[in-house]
């Protein structure tokens, strides 16, 4: 969480989609040989990986702030 708050958002984002990755690979690797249960926990588990990765390959990246010189300030449309 503190890593989240921290780095740039484009690293973020690459780590969140590496990280998730190579997680769900050793949940798949892990599970060869066990037990139904384990199976279907480790299923759920590379399915919520999933949707982390796709989240944060489809998250909008962030807008350039807005420039409010005093030039613009003026022309703004007023509601009334």
């Amino acid at each position: 969480m503190f890593a989240a708050v921290v780095v740039q958002p484009r690293v973020n984002r690459l780590a969140n989609i590496a990280l998730s990755i190579i997680y769900a690979l050793t949940i798949i690797a892990g599970t060869i040989g066990e037990w139904n249960y384990y199976i279907l926990g480790s299923v759920i588990e590379v399915a919520l990986l999933a949707l982390i990765v796709y989240y944060a390959w489809t998250w909008p990246k962030p807008a350039p702030p807005a420039s409010t010189s005093d030039s613009q300030i003026g022309s703004l449309p007023r509601h009334s």
